[in-house]
């Protein structure tokens, strides 16, 4: 059934953040995320009446357009490449690190600027004029406003990130680190530990 969708999560200058593909409230619901969704007026969707399939593949080309932040390759908070397994699947602990160690660093197939491309072409072939970004390339003008608006970058954003982390449990694995949320079952899979935030 052609029920989901793809959707951005802005920032106040109106760039996105986080990129996810989902169906019926999924855009503005808290349960299960790593941070929890801006206020409405913040929440775009970008693309509906999909199959899961192809909100899945939507799901990644905006991902590969705008790039990630945990691997400098852009501006989104995804922690993923997206496009990961079927509602509802949940991968074992061992398999997550395996992709986990597999994918990082250099071995991110993200950092190669001949992949990047070949995504990009990829998509503005396949979505044509469906893709609002389709032919649309940032000025090197408009990346230096993205770069010295972010507010992430402001020392009182900062302040209240750094804030709103203390304390908070998590474990890692050496390599990733995933914040246990206070409604979370605590489990530590073999070759995790536990650890927390600082509390000052």
């Amino acid at each position: 059934m052609n029920n989901y969708y793809v959707y951005m999560y802005l920032r106040e200058d109106g760039t996105p953040y986080y990129i996810g593909k989902g169906k019926a409230n999924r855009a503005y619901k808290d349960k299960g995320r790593i941070f929890s969704p801006p206020t409405e007026d913040r929440i775009k969707i970008v693309l509906t009446n999909l199959t899961e399939e192809q909100a899945f593949a939507n799901e990644k080309d905006f991902i590969a357009w705008y790039g990630r932040k945990d691997n400098n390759t852009g501006i989104l908070r995804n922690l993923t490449d997206g496009g990961e397994g079927m509602s509802g699947y949940k991968h074992k602990p061992e398999t997550l690190e395996r992709f986990s160690l597999l994918w990082s660093g250099d071995n991110n197939p993200s950092k190669n600027p001949e992949m990047k491309k070949k995504l990009s072409e990829f998509a503005s072939a396949r979505l044509g004029n469906k893709n609002p970004f389709y032919g649309k390339k940032h000025s090197e003008e408009t990346k230096r406003k993205f770069s010295i608006n972010n507010p992430s970058k402001r020392p009182e954003i900062q302040e209240k990130m750094r804030q709103s982390q203390l304390g908070k449990k998590y474990i890692t694995n050496g390599v990733v680190n995933k914040v246990i949320r206070k409604d979370e079952e605590l489990v530590v899979p073999d070759g995790w530990r536990l650890g927390m935030t600082k509390t000052i």
